[in-house]
């Protein structure tokens, strides 16, 4: 599953959604997504192409109630990321807090998926190519399938490192920190 603003193309890239997605439908029958977010109207046309057995393994879902995102992350077991940069992404952290384990690129303008993919939490692709992002999504698959993604494990990661007041209280004992460095050199 995915989620984005998608109307602003340059970083959510909903063409580059469109090839993978494409791929994988190719590359693995057992692929479905769930796709939310404001939807451009070329994600509509497309699937609109899509022949029909393709199409009902696509949702578009659009704008959702937050309750409806909820139970899609606790159903979905892969957040796939196609953004070209991210300052945290909250959706691929609310998703893993599902249990749901995340594919993104590996690239310096997205510094949260490497760090949330660690410790078979998910898989980067090699390139922001839908070819890489395919094969990512298939390796990542094959992990699930494989049993070696434990998704109350994923859940208790995240919750443990990114719930709100985690990182809230992790930011006061960095401040504190640096308050009391400053104190100790005068």
């Amino acid at each position: 599953m995915t989620v984005g603003r998608w109307f602003d193309r340059p970083q959510k890239r909903p063409d580059l959604l469109i090839r993978t997605i494409d791929l994988l439908l190719a590359a693995d029958p057992a692929f479905e997504f769930r796709v939310f977010g404001k939807l451009v109207p070329e994600m509509e046309s497309w699937h609109a192409s899509l022949e029909v057995s393709a199409r009902q393994r696509v949702r578009l879902h659009g704008l959702a109630p937050n309750a409806e995102l909820l139970e899609a992350f606790q159903t979905a077991h892969i957040y796939l990321c196609v953004s070209s940069y991210e300052s945290f992404l909250i959706a691929g952290a609310e998703a893993m807090g599902c249990g749901c384990s995340l594919v993104a690129c590996d690239s310096a303008a997205l510094p949260g998926p490497s760090w949330f993919a660690e410790d078979h939490r998910g898989t980067l692709s090699s390139g922001p190519s839908p070819e890489a992002l395919r094969d990512a999504a298939l390796m990542e698959a094959r992990a699930w399938h494989g049993g070696h993604r434990d998704p109350a494990g994923i859940s208790a990661w995240a919750v443990k490192h990114m719930h709100a007041g985690r990182v809230a209280a992790s930011y006061r004992r960095l401040l504190d920190s640096e308050k009391a460095s400053r104190g100790a050199e005068s």
